[in-house]
C-alpha cells in the first residue's frame, strides 16, 4: 500500500518532470544541501511568518531554470516581473528611504 505521502512525493517528481524536464535524480541534486541563492534560507528556515519553503525558479520564457529560491525570493523575482532594472530601482528606493 502507498501511502499519502509516498504518492504525494512520486506526483511531485512527475510534475517536475512535465514542468522541467528534469530527472529525478537531477531534481534530487538541486536540492541537494540547497539554500534561497539570493537570502540563503532553507527550507527548515522561517523568514517573517512564512516558511521558507525552497522552489525552483525557472525563466518564464524559455522554462530554463535558474536556481533554487526561497518561497518569499521566488515571489520578489515574480511580482517584479522578472525585470532586473525594476527590481534594482526598488532596492534604491529602499535604500533613499530607509
Amino acid at each position: 500500500m502507498v501511502t499519502r505521502a509516498r504518492r504525494a512525493a512520486i506526483e511531485h517528481l512527475s510534475d517536475m518532470k512535465k514542468k522541467f524536464g528534469i530527472t529525478t535524480a537531477e531534481y534530487v541534486a538541486l536540492y541537494r544541501d540547497a539554500v534561497c541563492e539570493i537570502c540563503g534560507a532553507t527550507e527548515s528556515m522561517v523568514v517573517g511568518n512564512i516558511s521558507a519553503r525552497l522552489v525552483i525558479d525557472h525563466d518564464h520564457k524559455t522554462g530554463r531554470i535558474r536556481g533554487i529560491l526561497c518561497h518569499s525570493c521566488n515571489l520578489m523575482i515574480g511580482w517584479g516581473d522578472d525585470n532586473p532594472a525594476l527590481l534594482r530601482e526598488g532596492a534604491n528606493y529602499l535604500e533613499r528611504k530607509g
